[in-house]
């Protein structure tokens, strides 16, 4: 009978259920486009040809001029003169940026699949719990006898609706990281991945990143604020026309300009080196960018020791995770043989047995079934911090999920 009304109040239809374990869930497809067109644009930013800026100028011009001499001559004179600039590459400050942008972008596309694991590992077994609040409900509701009061009976609905709008909702959630239908436990660990080398770590590779910024705002701010451009220079000029080309420092950037202007004048080839220096109130940065490169020495040396304790930390979480949910497998599996056991004594209980002896043994199997569902329960929120604390320290140490052999 409690069978029948299981099967009743069971919201999946029998033809739409399916059994899923966390088994295949570290190999979920994920949907990470977000994070890897951010890796994309990042490295497309580090592209030579994306570091190429090139402005080309076309000026034509009409030059009128009169002599106001005895000869009282006059002249029109149309010139159209040309300029291509290409600057190439990109200034210190903008590359050490460009790699902190990919550093991050690197980081998030990481720990998104990552996240993303968890989260369905997350999901399946809250759908565990609220299948097992579901089935509770379900029995005290089937439970209650016909003459049950009606508050009691209005109790149990209450209950079983709150379990079955849960387990909805539970089943909503694990939709959405593709699984469906029934969900079953199955007792795996976690890879515990090695202690990782402080200067392979995400965070530690960011803090080498932000002191190379410093530096090179400090460089910035010295010479190379002083020393604007410095080029060097060739001309060739004809009555046809003016051909100069420049090559060096264009702004902060090696650069190229080409100008040409037709028609030329006198004959006549030339060479040149120039140079913009520039002095001005910023060198009084310098003892500030100074001393927030040392300070960024600082945290880089302090971090080392942060990250070191901090993965210590949580492989300890994590171990003892592993432990509490060792502690709450093993006594859920004597709960289920202690309630076998009480299954057989009430089967071989003889026929003449008198009521009492029949009501205690009933009372020992409800405690019997009572344990192996507190116990059940107790497994899956074990289970939930396990995942939680090896997440924390797949994120301490930059790793991925993988299954204990």
């Amino acid at each position: 009978m409690l069978t029948l009304l299981l099967a009743l109040f069971d919201p999946t239809p029998a033809s739409a259920q399916e059994t899923t374990s966390q088994l295949g869930l570290l190999g979920i497809d994920a949907d990470l486009s977000a994070s890897a067109l951010a890796v994309e644009q990042a490295l497309r930013a580090g592209d030579p040809w994306e570091q190429l800026s090139w402005t080309f100028t076309l000026r034509p011009s009409l030059l009128y001029r009169r002599y106001l001499d005895e000869r009282q001559d006059e002249l029109v004179t149309p010139r159209l003169s040309a300029t291509l600039q290409l600057r190439f590459g990109e200034k210190p400050v903008d590359t050490v940026r460009r790699a902190e942008k990919l550093e991050r972008a690197l980081q998030a596309h990481a720990r998104a699949g990552r996240l993303t694991v968890r989260d369905a590992l997350l999901a399946h077994a809250e759908l565990l719990l609220a299948q097992d609040a579901w089935r509770a409900a379900a029995t005290a509701l089937a439970a209650l006898p016909d003459d049950a009061p009606a508050l009691d009976v209005q109790a149990a609905g209450l209950a079983m609706d709150t379990a079955d709008a849960g387990l909805r909702n539970a089943r909503t959630v694990a939709a959405g990281h593709g699984f469906r239908g029934e969900a079953t436990y199955e007792s795996l660990r976690f890879a515990v991945p090695e202690a990782p080398a402080t200067a392979e770590l995400p965070a530690m590779r960011l803090q080498q990143l932000a002191l190379a910024e410093a530096e090179a705002l400090y460089l910035a701010a010295g010479a190379a604020s002083v020393i604007k451009d410095f080029r060097l220079g060739a001309a060739y000029r004809t009555g046809a026309m003016d051909l100069d080309v420049e090559v060096g420092l264009l702004a902060g950037r090696p650069g190229l300009r080409v100008g040409t202007i037709h028609p030329g004048g006198r004959t006549r080839l030339e060479f040149r080196v120039s140079a913009e220096i520039a002095v001005g109130d910023g060198l009084a940065d310098l003892p500030r960018l100074a001393a927030e490169v040392e300070r960024q020495q600082g945290s880089l040396e302090v971090l080392a020791g942060e990250l070191r304790a901090a993965w210590l930390l949580a492989a300890e979480a994590a171990e003892l995770a592993r432990r509490e949910l060792d502690l709450a497998e093993a006594e859920l599996a004597e709960a289920e043989a202690a309630r076998s056991e009480q299954l057989l004594a009430a089967a071989q209980l003889p026929s003449d047995a008198t009521d009492s002896e029949r009501s205690r043994m009933q009372s020992a199997v409800d405690r019997a079934h009572r344990e192996v569902q507190r116990l059940t329960t107790r497994v899956y929120r074990a289970w939930i911090t396990y995942v939680r604390r090896h997440a924390d320290l797949l994120d301490e140490a930059a790793g991925v999920w993988e299954w204990a052999p």
